[in-house]
């Protein structure tokens, strides 16, 4: 049986460090499970290493064939026409670039295209320029980073599509993001082939754009970044490839070297940019790389506050109700947050807010800001076997909370029917004491909500998981305000240990930065989406290991949370 579990803060022998939301907030007991019996053969499981992705059908890989058959003979005409409708008409679905890297079928004609002979390229340009050369003036004028990005999405290969990749840089340094304005003008520097091993990676083929104003931009980036070691570098390439290269930077016409060469020094002596004390969501931040401000000594504990019995931590992985599966190094199913000296935790059925320091309501008598009074398991339920293990997480942006709320199994065995209590996401007004805004169910199937979501203010990003015997990952974006879908993406489907015989719990995060979602599924593969319409950038497989035995698991079935971490 489990002691009740207690959401208690340590008092430090210094001020009480807002940072200790990392995994200190929490008190609980570990669990003494019940004697697991044998489950038979059926606990041990040879998984197949196939990952399902939206790989671009028969018929589009035929049609790239062809083009590069056209290609190799030089019949420029007919390899442009079959590549532009290639493009066209399965430019989202991914092609493999090398065993384990994916990209849009899109972006793989585009890199075809840009390899092209000079009169090849001269040819696909005579008939793209004209669109190509309007939507950028276009933009420029409107100073439109949408029509700009249709440019390098439909026609990067175009006359055009250099000038749109530098002025998308300006307009992203403008806006204090270094990191997306790299990301633009790394795109017009030429590649330097290595061998006959594939390029990966979308590049400009011929820019008639000033280089060294190029590479004087991707230096002035890695300095605001604060990355020395990659300015320092590029900036010695700048010297070798560009001596004495001249041009307007920062409004004024400088020695590029010289300049940049000044504002790295000058960079050595800048104050740190205030860190945010809040810990706003699992690992601190959206991107996943937060580091607390420092080490506490920690004494005993503040305050405590009951978290009550916990029906779904106690009983489905393990308890003496059901034939759970034995559980390694279980870690605190609990994640809390901290948001302007409010300590927040969550359960399947419930969020608290406390006074950070005192322990005690955040507003009025009761610790709980949402409850679901209409949440209960099955005798049922509580009786399946399940893989995996309960985890509560949240977030705050923007001083609303978002939370993935519900039953937290994910995947049902294939002799049980649906779930009976699914779950939910909500969002929650902490400027307003906690006021439920809206909460959303998932939709009808056999769909589950993964782990909470993060937020940008404008959309909100969950992970989904639809159980079947090999389960389907899914990414999905609502409107922040009101809460509407806006889309949905598969990503990926392969087989997991529970193979549909057992139920399954998984709590699966998304990293969210610079307009790009990045999503560890723990099915073989990790993809990077784009927020604006959930189309996919790349996906990558890695090795799974793809045998074992549920009665005997090893250490990494057990695994805490393994979201991406972007840096």
């Amino acid at each position: 049986m489990m002691a009740r579990p207690h959401f208690a803060p340590p008092v430090g022998r210094g001020p009480v460090r807002l940072g200790l939301a990392m995994g200190l907030l929490c008190a609980l007991v570990g669990p003494t499970w019940a004697q697991v019996p044998t489950l038979g053969p059926e606990s041990r499981y040879e998984l197949s290493e196939t990952v399902t992705l939206d790989q671009a059908d028969s018929q589009v890989v035929a049609e790239i064939e062809r083009a590069k058959a056209f290609l190799a003979d030089r019949q420029w005409d007919e390899a442009i026409a079959t590549l532009r409708q290639a493009s066209e008409n399965a430019g989202e679905k991914l092609w493999p670039i090398t065993k384990t890297r994916y990209v849009p079928v899109r972006d793989y004609c585009h890199m075809q295209l840009a390899a092209m002979p000079a009169e090849a390229l001269a040819r696909y340009r005579a008939q793209v320029d004209p669109l190509a050369k309007r939507w950028y003036e276009q933009g420029v004028a409107r100073h439109d980073a949408g029509t700009l990005r249709r440019v390098v999405r439909e026609l990067f290969a175009s006359s055009w599509g250099d000038d749109a990749l530098m002025a998308l840089g300006e307009m992203a340094l403008e806006s204090g993001d270094a990191a997306s304005a790299r990301a633009y003008w790394e795109k017009i520097v030429p590649v330097v082939r290595q061998d006959d091993r594939p390029t990966t990676w979308l590049a400009f083929p011929d820019t008639n754009l000033d280089l060294a104003a190029v590479r004087a931009r991707l230096v002035l980036a890695s300095i605001l970044e604060g990355a020395s070691q990659r300015s320092q570098a590029e900036l010695a390439q700048l010297r070798r490839l560009h001596p004495g290269a001249r041009g307007r930077l920062g409004g004024r016409e400088v020695d590029y070297a010289q300049e940049l060469a000044a504002l790295l020094t000058e960079s050595a002596r800048w104050p740190e940019l205030p860190s945010q004390i809040d810990w706003l969501t699992f690992a601190g931040s959206p991107w996943r790389n937060k580091i607390g401000p420092g080490l506490v000594e920690v004494g005993p504990p503040a305050w405590r506050v009951p978290l009550g019995d916990l029906a779904t931590a106690v009983s489905r992985p393990g308890g003496p109700n059901g034939l759970g599966l034995p559980q390694v190094g279980r870690s605190i199913p609990y994640h809390p947050i901290t948001w302007k000296g409010l300590a927040l935790v969550a359960k399947e059925d419930e969020i608290l807010a406390v006074d950070l320091r005192s322990g005690k309501p955040a507003w009025g008598t009761r610790a709980a800001i949402f409850r679901d009074e209409s949440y209960r398991l099955t005798p049922k339920e509580l009786q399946l076997t399940v893989t995996g293990s309960p985890e509560f997480t949240m977030t705050v942006f923007r001083g609303r909370l978002y939370a993935r709320m519900g039953n937290p199994i994910t995947g049902r065995s294939a002799n049980e029917g649906p779930l009976s209590e699914s779950s939910y996401l909500v969002c929650l007004d902490l400027q307003a004491e906690g006021r439920l805004l809206w909460k959303i169910p998932v939709p009808e199937g056999e769909w589950a909500w993964e782990g909470s979501p993060v937020s940008d203010g404008e959309n909100v990003y969950v992970a989904m998981r639809r159980a079947d015997v090999r389960p389907q990952t899914h990414v999905a974006c609502y409107d922040a305000q009101s809460g509407q879908p806006r889309w949905r993406r598969f990503v990926c489907s392969a087989e997991t240990p529970a193979r549909g015989i057992f139920a399954e719990m998984t709590h699966d995060l998304l990293t969210l930065r610079h307009g790009t979602l990045y999503y560890n599924t723990n099915l073989g593969a990790v993809a990077a989406i784009s927020t604006d319409d959930g189309q996919v950038r790349w996906i990558s497989l890695y090795p799974r290991s793809r045998g074992g035995d549920l009665t005997h698991p090893r250490p990494r079935v057990a695994r805490n949370l393994t979201p991406c971490l972007y840096h």
